[in-house]
């Protein structure tokens, strides 16, 4: 006789449900700790994958803010350099617009080859300046019309360094084609 026909019928059901129902949970308990290992491994994973993005994006933005420091600095240079430019020309201007009040300098002009004015008088060859150009007869333009031609080529010559000016910033932010992909330097005014 053996220890479980000492034990009656109706425990021996019990004790066998109650082993089957520890073994079950164990087996639960062992599956759901496997599927928490599981879930914890593709979440660190995910973690993984996130920070390895996050570092590529952090390394793309820091590559664009340099670009973007770089092409400030090359910026301000043009305008520093074209700042210069424009304080030249203002002062040759204002040079040029003082030798004209002082009468250190007078401008003329050539005449029509016929020699007649707008009247349709004969010019007198005392209205011709000795040693100025290889050309025919000249007249000399009055001082204060001179002076307003001088500052009307004055503002032409400051509206065309601006316009350098403005090329040139253009140009440096077109050369750098990763801001504006498709354009070239060959797009460039």
């Amino acid at each position: 006789m053996s220890v479980l026909d000492l034990i009656p019928t109706p425990w021996r059901i019990g004790l066998a449900a109650l082993a089957l129902s520890a073994l079950a949970i164990f087996f639960f308990k062992i599956g759901g700790s496997w599927e928490a290992g599981r879930y914890v491994e593709e979440k660190a994973k995910a973690a993984r994958q996130r920070d390895e993005q996050m570092g590529r994006v952090l390394a793309d933005l820091r590559g664009a803010q340099e670009k973007g420091r770089l092409l400030a600095l090359r910026v301000q240079a043009n305008d520093e350099t074209h700042q210069k430019e424009l304080s030249s020309v203002q002062q040759n201007q204002k040079r040029l617009a003082s030798r004209l009040a002082t009468s250190e300098l007078r401008l003329s002009v050539v005449l029509a080859a016929t020699g007649h004015s707008a009247s349709g008088e004969q010019l007198p060859a005392a209205a011709s300046t000795v040693g100025v150009v290889h050309a025919g007869t000249r007249a000399e333009l009055d001082p204060a019309f001179a002076q307003r031609v001088v500052a009307i080529a004055g503002d032409g010559d400051e509206g065309l360094t601006a316009l350098a000016a403005c090329q040139g910033y253009v140009k440096e932010i077109l050369g750098a084609n990763q801001y504006f992909p498709g354009s070239t330097d060959s797009d460039s005014p």
